[in-house]
């Protein structure tokens, strides 16, 4: 955190059923010093291009998705 000056994080720890542990670390906001907590909503910036492109390789290795066939036939 302080090589890459960040102020807080919030990091949760899960399996595929549940919720395993959350962990707090540092300030939600710097000028009121509020700490991080599990109810403070925070952005989670790009990483969630990430995590949907990996859920999305996974899914077609397991023959549940073609990058080919229409978005509109697996979303309403």
């Amino acid at each position: 955190m302080g090589e890459y000056r960040t102020p807080g994080l919030a990091l949760a720890i899960t399996d595929r059923a549940r919720l395993l542990r959350v962990f707090t670390l540092g300030v939600a906001d710097v000028q009121s010093a509020t700490p991080v907590a599990r109810r403070i909503l925070s952005e989670i910036g790009s990483i969630g291009k990430s995590m949907t492109a990996v859920a999305l390789l996974a899914l077609r290795d397991d023959g549940q998705f073609d990058f080919r066939t229409p978005i509109r036939s697996y979303l309403p």
